[in-house]
């Protein structure tokens, strides 16, 4: 069964499923960006603190990409 939400816009025009697709593209993005930063063998204070940084952005948009999924299916 295809969830109403599927067929229908946003009230601002945007199909739910593009606005999905947007929000994986960012957590993916978002991912690379950590995956960087976590592979260094012996970062300094710096890289260490952008690494944490970057997890916690990539958890976060992960988190607003899955939440929205869950959204369009009523869960």
């Amino acid at each position: 069964m295809i969830p109403k939400k599927l067929s229908t816009t946003s009230e601002r025009g945007v199909d739910f499923m593009d606005r999905l697709r947007q929000r994986l593209e960012a957590a993916k993005k978002a991912l690379a960006a950590f995956e960087k930063l976590a592979t260094l063998k012996y970062p300094n204070d710096v890289e260490r603190d952008a690494a944490i940084q970057r997890f916690k952005f990539s958890f976060e948009a992960s988190w607003k990409a899955a939440k929205y999924h869950m959204s369009i299916y009523g869960l």
